[in-house]
């Protein structure tokens, strides 16, 4: 808030932890689906167990009901997309102080 002051930034359009933490999860989900196996098709690849295997479907099926199959492959549809998206959570990572360029998923 001193740096809001100190720079006249209207206080009323700051946005609250908690909102800014919600926005870093569903990135997170969204750029772990992208990068997901699970999300291409339903052949497991060599190394996978069964079990994992099945979990990661598990979780990339539940992703695709929450946010959309078309946002998510839009994500990944072209280079442009996938910068958007590693460059938007690499910012909201970096403002709740992560170091530049966290992409871990």
């Amino acid at each position: 808030m001193d740096l809001a002051f100190r720079h006249q930034v209207e206080t009323s359009a700051l946005r609250r932890v908690s909102e800014i933490m919600a926005v870093e999860h569903e990135l997170f989900d969204r750029l772990w689906y992208g990068r997901s196996e699970a999300s291409i098709g339903d052949e497991r690849p060599e190394g996978y167990s069964a079990e994992i295997w099945a979990t990661a479907q598990a979780a990339a099926r539940r992703t695709e009901e929450q946010y959309g199959v078309d946002l998510l492959r839009k994500d990944t549809e072209t280079q442009f997309d996938w910068g958007m998206l590693s460059g938007k959570i690499s910012a909201i990572r970096w403002v709740l102080g992560a170091e530049w360029d966290f992409l871990d998923s």
